[in-house]
């Protein structure tokens, strides 16, 4: 809950986004005994890494320039967010399973803060699946992205600039996508 209202926030310098937490998540971590990985919690990866920002209708925007977190913690966007769990708190409860997960602060005095990197690696099972990119109107620079996959709802949270090239409608895509929870 406190991400979720945390991340409806405007920041005048959104990279400050985990300093400005840094106090909140040293307190928790006491109390979680838990390593800390950009604003998620290790003991908690296995739901936390299923956020989504809110407000899906409105158009996708390119991760910021300036790094602030890998891809998967929700720090790494500049929008309101939600952190729903679709299944039990157990990493049981899964189809994936998180095999390591590591985290580069900034600076070592501060483990709680900014970050200069990041990776997370996890088991499971891919699907190659076709993705197009429609262009929202003739000249338009944003895209809708359409994956053609039976009883599977799949948001997308930010443009990668590696997917959209130069015209991403031109050419047709392929994308894998990991099953994390059951539907």
């Amino acid at each position: 809950m406190l991400v979720q209202t945390y991340s409806s926030r405007s920041l005048a310098f959104p990279s400050d986004k985990l300093p400005a937490l840094s106090v909140v998540a040293e307190k928790f971590g006491l109390i979680f005994s838990d390593d800390y990985l950009a604003g998620l919690w290790r003991g908690f990866l296995h739901f936390q890494i299923l956020w989504e920002r809110v407000g899906a209708d409105t158009p996708l925007l390119p991760r910021p320039r300036k790094y602030q977190a890998s891809s998967w913690p929700w720090a790494s966007l500049n929008v309101p967010i939600r952190i729903e769990s679709r299944f039990g708190s157990n990493a049981s409860d899964t189809l994936m399973e998180v095999l390591d997960c590591q985290v580069q602060p900034m600076d070592e005095a501060a483990p709680y803060g900014a970050v200069k990197s990041g990776f997370l690696k996890v088991r499971g099972r891919m699907r190659s699946v076709p993705c197009e990119m429609l262009r929202e109107g003739h000249n338009s620079s944003t895209f809708t992205t359409v994956l053609d996959v039976p009883g599977l709802t799949t948001k997308f949270d930010a443009i990668e600039d590696d997917l959209t090239g130069e015209d991403p409608a031109s050419e047709p895509l392929s994308i894998f996508l990991l099953g994390i929870a059951p539907m």
